[in-house]
């Protein structure tokens, strides 16, 4: 048994667990989400090269071609702001996902450095 050893893995382990608080309160506070990349698109529009960039939301899908709407130029900022919160959203599983393995492989090396050898 090495009590520093321990200790240290204690206090790690509430890192963790604090890290993993926050990270799930941000998840749950999400509430609107757009998947898919904005694109831009500047070229012609009905034979006549366009005044303003275009601007596109492509979307993906597992069993056909991407799907592409336009966005209005009203709704541009809204749009960028919920694909920009699904990007956030997504980092924040990875990390999560990451914590818990981290978190599983400290509860492990506590278990074995509060062992206690028989005999």
């Amino acid at each position: 048994m090495r009590p520093e050893h321990a200790s240290a893995l204690r206090k790690k382990l509430g890192e963790l667990r604090a890290e993993r608080g926050r990270i799930e309160e941000e998840l749950l506070s999400a509430r609107r989400l757009i998947r898919g990349s904005l694109v831009e698109q500047s070229g012609l529009a009905g034979g006549k090269q366009r005044r303003t960039p275009a601007l596109y939301l492509y979307v993906p899908r597992t069993h056909a071609r991407n799907r592409s709407h336009y966005v209005r130029q009203e709704d541009a900022e809204r749009v960028r702001r919920d694909v920009e919160a699904y990007r956030r959203y997504r980092g924040q599983l990875r990390r999560l996902r990451i914590l818990a393995r981290e978190v599983v492989t400290a509860f492990e090396a506590l278990g074995r450095s509060v062992e206690v050898p028989l005999g």
